[in-house]
């Protein structure tokens, strides 16, 4: 049961703008924040433990909206989703509404909507370099972060490498992983995860002290240059599919509509 608790129009006098009248006199805004959360077992229990304290998110808001100031009130809406999402684990997701009702021009307000979510996300670990269950584990322990959850972790499995076979062998492992961030910004933290790990990108299918692949991103499919998703070479993959399997069978393959332990059992 996916409810949502609406705090509608909180008044908040803040310093965010371009222009410098802005910064130095400020300005009235109105947020509201339309929050989602399972309430199914609050409404059974008739209990606030089972929800979240809306006069907390209040008090909560006008905090962090006054906690630094910014130029454009799409960065105070978009910090504030992701704010909220990270403190308040019972939240799913998060839309917030920034309005300036106060400009001399012929109009209402103007405002503008940042909206963020939990997604489920299925990742790929590997090492063949250094410590490798070592450098797994602080890789996993460098994204357990306030915007990142790790919910499950497979077992590690020793691998043969492929392509270049003139190296060590590989320790694999897969995650379930729980995180507000957009598919590209969780891309730039494994990418910093994998640089403070001393990963050396020499050539393709070099050794490596730490890799780290997002699979699945819930349902979503989407190419870049920089980003595939579901992953190209995933269900070729035993190393890939033998951890996930132990961990999510049922997962979806959104592109090969295919559940991973099928995936699994035909490779």
């Amino acid at each position: 049961m996916d409810n949502y608790i609406t705090l509608k129009n909180i008044e908040i006098f803040a310093y965010h703008g371009v222009h410098e009248s802005e910064k130095k006199n400020g300005q009235r805004f109105l947020v509201t924040a339309k929050l989602f959360l399972n309430t199914e077992k609050a409404t059974q229990n008739d209990s606030v433990s089972d929800t979240e304290n809306y006069s907390l998110i209040l008090k909560d808001i006008k905090e962090e909206f006054l906690r630094e100031n910014y130029n454009l009130i799409e960065t105070v809406a978009d910090k504030l989703t992701l704010f909220l999402l990270g403190k308040y684990n019972k939240l799913t997701k998060a839309v917030i509404t920034v309005k300036k009702p106060d400009l001399p021009y012929a109009m209402e307000y103007a405002g503008v909507t940042a909206t963020r979510e939990k997604s489920t996300v299925y990742i790929g670990l590997g090492a063949n370099l250094g410590n490798k269950e070592e450098n797994i584990k602080n890789a996993l322990k460098l994204i357990d972060c306030a915007t990142v959850r790790i919910v499950k972790v497979s077992s590690f499995y020793n691998t043969k490498p492929e392509g270049f076979l003139e190296q060590p062998d590989f320790l694999n492992a897969c995650a379930r992983i729980e995180t507000i961030l957009t598919p590209n910004e969780l891309l730039r933290l494994f990418k910093e995860t994998e640089i403070k790990l001393k990963r050396e990108r020499s050539f393709k299918n070099a050794p490596r002290t730490i890799d780290i692949d997002i699979l699945l991103f819930g349902n979503l499919i989407t190419e870049s240059g920089e980003l595939t998703i579901p992953h190209p070479r995933m269900h070729q993959r035993k190393f890939v599919l033998e951890p996930l399997n132990e961990i999510a069978p049922f997962a979806y393959h959104p592109i090969l509509a295919e559940r991973v332990c099928h995936l699994f059992e035909e490779i």
